[in-house]
């Protein structure tokens, strides 16, 4: 049909005029005065979407009455059936990057932009910028960078990786905010279904963007206001969330930000009145509203002012015979009894729309049931699909998906943008799931995920081989015709554990090796050893950094049992200290830290006298006499592993005495200083000898303490370790404050803080803060810029939620009232 014979649907929104001027009042707050985000709230269907795109039509377009500027766009929008597969960890924001590296990649338009925010992120992150292209494919286009292999052990470099990539990516918005003139807008759809972590990466994003919109705010002069808000980065958060879902503590926590010091507007919309009704529908019938407010008043009484269930009415009305255009009088009549009647045969528009599926063609409904395994929306994974099957499969149809897909778009059950399928509604999916068989939705899952993955390795596309693997699981076992495809699941499982530990996603990386470990036949130690192993260590090492504390107790035993040699043993025990540790039980974790170094060859004493103080010390001084700071720096690497993984657990030790026995740590450091002149520098040295400088200040001396921190970041630069870089720094930094000026030292804590990010180590990173606002305070900067940094910092804090950080973030508090009174 043509416009001359149907109703047309236009993208304007109605009776939203109050939300759409409190929208862009936040906006321009944010951009002119101090940071602030929205959220819209509504129940399902009333148009929160709407409201939100029509905003950023606006903002897109930009406003020269307020002297705005067309903003950057950056958008997402979370799927309940991806977070239930954990298919990746904040796929949506990093989808909304991808998008946005996409657009920048070099063009002769774009091209000196390009190169701006790849300087920008260079200059903020390094070269832990090119880690982020393992999640962000497009990146490398602008960076110019290949994607890294594997680029780092996580669990040898890395404290958290999870924090890490967080502070990464918000890193990244803040150079793209700092990249363009204009401001940047970040808008993430259904919030209702995002994970913890995503939620998590939302707020540092919005601290970050916050951060740079009051360093400029603190100019009184209006001028140097507006250059200072151009030059610092101008950002907006917007954000839709669906008010009738039963949700967790995790998404309410997303605008209860106040006590971070950030605004949120809360928009609350609801059904519309008959006002609006009528005027979306003389709108849509291109008629005056006069006319239409009989047939306005019955659709209203039918939907309730729910704007899709508007749409979807009109167009069964029209469909059925109802409502249709005359000829002979050029517009639309209706039939009011026959309307009256009409029965909805559903209460909403989602369970109208759910029931109608069963009037629709079997090919239809087969692509319909095909489409719904793949979550809410299709992407490139579908087109791949139907290519594949349908090569192997000369007879079929090469649009035996897509083609029926449009039929169903006709029919309004899909949307379809940009050549993608997406259903109209989370409702609708699961009842077109739902009319598979159980047993054949396996048989589909398994096989889908089986011609993915050879689709995907063929093409070398990580993402697409990820989601193929999920396919895969959501088959389970019981889809494997044989030994043979099990054994090939479990390696599937082990390469996509593999990759999404890789980057950074424990989440994904726990549930493919918990997955790979349930293919496994009996007999599988004897049989399948290498394979066993990998995957059980694997899925300990995320169960551990996930929290998953019960399983990790079943997954340490089964290796500890099967394990042929202590080799293999020995990540695990490190796995058994941390856990200890994280559960504050501080005595076992010496304890087994202790039995792991005595296994190593390294005994250390069950109890520290004063004598056997003194003979480590004297044992140290006489080891460190001949060593120059020069043959100090330019010391042999260390090269046995015994002696590698014995500095790890010494490390280990170092944090668990500083919980319970404090006395003792100078006895783990004097450990590692000598452990690193008898047997080479290890990535944990440049610690050692930071520790030592500390201890040595300590005792009074300090020239002694200096040299030794000074040595500690030489080392730190040829061969530290990710894991241990916030800390080398903060210490070392305090000792090297005693002996030099306080302005020229302050700012390593700045890179202190940013080192230890880079790892997602956030206690030494908060810790870099607190260094650095004590030492503003004392280097003689400007008290309102101190009082804004430190808050700054205390948000952070809160955020991290780490005990010791939030006692020093009370004290901190408590020392900025006194000063700032």
């Amino acid at each position: 049909m043509d416009e001359t014979t149907t109703t047309t649907t236009t993208t304007t929104v109605y009776g939203r005029d109050a939300e759409l001027v409190s929208l862009k009042q936040a906006y321009r707050r944010s951009i002119f005065d101090q940071y602030d985000a929205a959220i819209i709230f509504g129940e399902q269907g009333v148009g929160k979407s709407s409201l939100a795109h029509e905003f950023i039509k606006y903002a897109k377009l930009g406003d020269e009455a307020h002297n705005s500027k067309g903003c950057v766009l950056l958008s997402g929008k979370f799927d309940n059936i991806l977070r239930a597969q954990s298919s990746q960890q904040f796929s949506p924001i990093l989808s909304a990057f991808n998008k946005y590296c996409e657009w920048l990649s070099p063009t002769e338009e774009r091209s000196s932009l390009a190169k701006k925010v790849s300087c920008g992120l260079m200059l903020s992150l390094g070269q832990e910028a090119c880690a982020l292209v393992n999640v962000i494919p497009n990146l490398a286009k602008v960076i110019g960078a290949k994607k890294p292999m594997n680029a780092t052990n996580e669990s040898d470099s890395i404290v958290d990786a999870k924090k890490m990539l967080q502070h990464l990516l918000s890193q990244f918005a803040d150079v793209i905010c700092r990249s363009h003139d204009a401001p940047l807008l970040f808008f993430m759809d259904n919030l209702q279904w995002a994970d913890t972590a995503s939620i998590t990466l939302l707020k540092q994003i919005m601290l970050v963007s916050s951060r740079s919109s009051s360093s400029s705010s603190s100019d009184s002069s209006n001028k140097s206001l507006e250059n200072d808000r151009k030059n610092n980065g101008q950002s907006f958060f917007l954000g839709c969330h669906r008010n009738n879902n039963k949700m967790g503590n995790e998404n309410d926590d997303l605008w209860k930000i106040d006590n971070l010091g950030l605004n949120v507007t809360k928009i609350e919309i609801d059904c519309l009145d008959k006002e609006a009704v009528n005027l979306m529908i003389s709108n849509r019938m291109k008629m005056l509203p006069l006319l239409t407010s009989s047939l306005a008043n019955i659709v209203y009484r039918k939907t309730e002012g729910n704007p899709s269930f508007v749409i979807q009415l009109m167009t069964a009305l029209e469909k059925g015979g109802s409502l249709c255009m005359c000829p002979i009088r050029s517009r639309w009549i209706w039939d009011e009894k026959k309307i009256e009647d009409y029965e909805l045969g559903a209460k909403d528009v989602v369970s109208y729309l759910a029931a109608s599926l069963g009037s629709m063609s079997s090919d239809v409904l087969a692509a319909l049931c095909t489409l719904s395994c793949f979550g809410s929306c299709s992407d490139r994974s579908l087109v791949e699909l139907e290519n594949e099957l349908g090569s192997s499969h000369p007879e079929q149809n090469s649009k035996w998906l897509s083609g029926p897909l449009d039929r169903a778009v006709a029919e309004g059950v899909l949307n379809k943008k940009d050549g993608q399928y997406q259903f109209v509604n989370d409702r609708v999916k699961d009842s077109a799931y739902d009319l598979i068989d159980p047993e054949e939705r396996c048989l589909h899952h398994f096989n889908y995920g089986l011609a993915l993955c050879s689709v995907a390795e063929r093409n070398d596309d990580d993402g697409l081989f990820l989601m193929a693997v999920g396919q895969i699981n959501l088959g389970g076992p019981k889809a494997a015709d044989d030994g043979g495809e099990r054994s090939s699941a479990a390696n599937y499982n082990l390469v996509a554990g593999k990759k999404a530990r890789t980057a950074s996603d424990f989440f994904s990386a726990y549930w493919f090796y918990d997955y790979g470990i349930s293919y496994l036949e009996v007999g599988h130690w004897t049989n399948d050893y290498d394979l066993s192993l990998a995957l059980y260590d694997g899925a300990a090492e995320c169960a551990l950094v996930i929290g998953e504390h019960a399983v990790l107790s079943i997954l340490t035993e089964q290796i500890m049992h099967y394990a042929k040699c202590i080799e293999d043993k020995l990540h695990i025990f490190d796995i058994s200290v941390r856990i200890l540790m994280h559960r504050s039980d501080m005595s076992a974790a010496i304890a087994c830290g202790i039995e792991v170094l005595s296994k190593l060859g390294e005994d250390f004493p069950k109890e520290v006298t004063p004598d056997v103080a003194i003979h480590f010390i004297e044992e140290t001084n006489e080891m460190l006499d001949d060593m120059t700071n020069e043959k100090l720096i330019d010391h042999k690497a260390m090269s046995d592993s015994n002696k590698i993984m014995a500095m790890n657990f010494l490390t280990r030790l170092f944090e668990a005495f500083f919980m319970i026995r404090p006395s003792d740590q100078p006895i783990v450091v004097l450990k590692m200083v000598q452990l690193s002149v008898k047997h080479g520098m290890s990535p944990m040295s440049p610690l050692a000898f930071a520790l030592y400088g500390s201890f040595l200040a300590s005792m009074g001396n300090i020239h002694e303490g200096y040299r030794y921190a000074r040595i500690a970041k030489a080392l730190l630069e040829k061969i530290g370790s990710r894991r241990v870089a916030g800390a080398v720094i903060a210490y070392s930094t305090q000792l090297m404050a005693y002996a030099e000026p306080v302005q020229s030292v302050i700012n390593f804590h700045i890179e202190g803080g940013k080192a230890a990010m880079k790892s997602g180590d956030t206690m030494y990173a908060d810790l870099n803060a607190f260094f650095y606002d004590s030492c503003s305070y004392w280097s003689g900067k400007k008290l309102r810029d101190v009082m804004r940094q430190l808050n700054f910092t205390l948000g952070l804090t809160k955020q991290s939620n780490h005990v010791l950080m939030l006692v020093s973030s009370f004290i901190f508090g408590a020392i900025e009232r006194v000063i700032f009174r």
